[in-house]
């Protein structure tokens, strides 16, 4: 065999490794572009930084709770989540549930945890989208069960200091329904006591930091 034949073997195997490694490649890109923009991945609220009370919102004299969210969507697809809700059991002495609990449900959204926010009435939301492949930050309010209701005692339900709640979440994805799960330890600290639903006071939500 000349040696122009061997050259030219030689150039057309590399050339023919050459396209076959790019098309290997390039198959692997697509697969993986596939399984990320695809995947289900997991959504999940965050523990929260810490939480407000807002005493009363005209014309309702009950406390509202106002949490910020951390929500993170790790799948490839927007997600539809609906109706989020509370439940806040109480602890006794020991940190153990004693059976009593408080349903929360989702009022609306506020831009931001402020005075300025909490005088304008919230927007209203039952649901919201979670983008793919996104965390982002809700400033979210609930309402007690039936705070609407006067003839119902928690229309004028308060948090008072001697108490304390094991807060769970749950909610649908996508109008699946997710099983209810622990979502922090919520102490009511003895400031709550001083809350005055008249706004002249100057003292009427608070908000509070945890670990």
């Amino acid at each position: 065999m000349s040696k122009n034949k061997v050259g030219e073997e030689r150039k057309w195997r590399i050339e023919t490794t050459i396209s076959i490694v790019s098309l290997l490649v390039s198959i692997g890109a697509l697969f993986f572009t596939v399984l990320y923009n695809l995947s289900p991945g997991t959504v999940q609220p965050y523990k929260p930084t810490g939480y407000g009370i807002i005493r009363g919102l005209d014309p309702f004299p009950s406390d509202h709770l106002v949490v910020p969210l951390e929500w993170e969507n790790e799948g490839g697809r927007t997600v539809l989540i609906r109706y989020p809700r509370l439940i806040l059991r109480e602890l006794n002495s020991e940190g153990k549930e004693t059976g009593k609990e408080y349903r929360y449900f989702l009022a609306g959204e506020y831009q931001d945890i402020s005075s300025a926010s909490f005088r304008e009435p919230y927007s209203v939301k039952r649901s919201f989208t979670l983008d793919p492949h996104s965390l982002s930050l809700r400033v979210l309010v609930f309402h007690v069960e039936n705070w609407w209701d006067e003839k119902d005692d928690r229309y004028n339900f308060k948090f008072v200091s001697t108490r304390s709640f094991r807060v769970y979440i749950d909610y649908q994805k996508n109008f699946e329904q997710q099983p209810t799960r622990v979502l922090f330890e919520m102490p009511v600290f003895g400031s709550a006591d001083r809350l005055n639903p008249d706004r002249a006071n100057g003292y009427w939500w608070d908000f509070w930091a945890m670990e």
